[in-house]
């Protein structure tokens, strides 16, 4: 089933996967619970379940994780898979718009068609990449300090210019992506002093060589959010690092990158 302005995965016989749920992701990483995600959606708490349920068969892997108890009293949060098929999403949905515009104005140049195939098929060069939320703005003559929201647990910050944050309409509640390289992420075996910004707790999940001079070091942020960083052999961590191991990572907000 395809509608125009409202894309839909199939699964054979009947749609499984489409706005309606993506919205529902979106809410419960915004909530971090099921039964206000259900609430702001105006949906019952047993549709929104049958909804996950569905979703995660048809994936073959859960897209939520919940918790219970604790400190923060538990809830519930996206997996990377989750976050994954939100990203995708919006940007098929971001491609189909592209393209109704272009034959809503009957173009017929094949320079104009061959442009477009350009632009839609951009891939970045960001191994790191985030679904996150616009929490705030601070803004000077010159640019804007822009809080996202990741995850309850995983906040960020990065600065862009007023221009560009004018130009992308961000504003609270703005949903982004934010990236990073991983040659931009710094390792701290301790917390540093003094206190340096976007300072993330993580911990080694595996260590890849790749080449004489570097290796790549897969981490796992709060909220088992993803993180890859490029370790050169001459650093102090590079013959130390095991998988389990606790470290910081920081990243400098004006190599954070939004995206949307």
């Amino acid at each position: 089933m395809k509608v125009r302005g409202n894309l839909w995965f199939e699964d054979r016989e009947r749609a499984w996967f489409g706005p309606g749920r993506i919205e529902l992701l979106e809410q419960i990483h915004c909530h971090g619970s099921i039964a206000k995600a259900a609430k702001a959606m105006g949906m019952s708490y047993k549709s929104a379940w049958e909804a996950l349920n569905e979703m995660s068969a048809a994936e073959g892997e859960p897209l939520v994780i919940r918790s219970t108890g604790g400190s923060g009293g538990g809830g519930t949060r996206l997996t990377p898979r989750g976050h994954e098929y939100i990203r995708i999403y919006r940007e098929l949905q971001s491609l189909q718009q592209k393209l109704f515009d272009l034959l809503d104005r009957q173009s017929d140049s094949l320079e104009d068609l061959l442009a477009l195939g350009r632009r839609l098929t951009l891939q970045t060069s960001a191994r790191n990449q985030w679904f996150a939320t616009v929490e705030s703005l601070d803004c000077d003559a010159v640019g804007c300090r822009v809080r996202l929201k990741v995850e309850e647990s995983f906040s960020l910050d990065a600065f862009v210019t007023r221009t560009s944050a004018q130009r992308m309409g961000l504003e609270p509640g703005t949903p982004v992506y934010a990236l990073a390289k991983s040659g931009w992420v710094r390792l701290h075996a301790a917390r540093p002093e003094p206190k340096i910004p976007n300072l993330l707790p993580c911990t080694v999940e595996q260590l890849k060589e790749e080449g004489a001079k570097h290796s790549e070091v897969h981490l796992r942020l709060p909220g088992s959010q993803p993180l890859i960083v490029l370790l050169f052999h001459d650093s102090k961590l590079s013959d130390s690092l095991k998988p389990g191991e606790k470290l910081y990572a920081s990243i400098d907000p004006e190599q954070i990158i939004l995206a949307r």
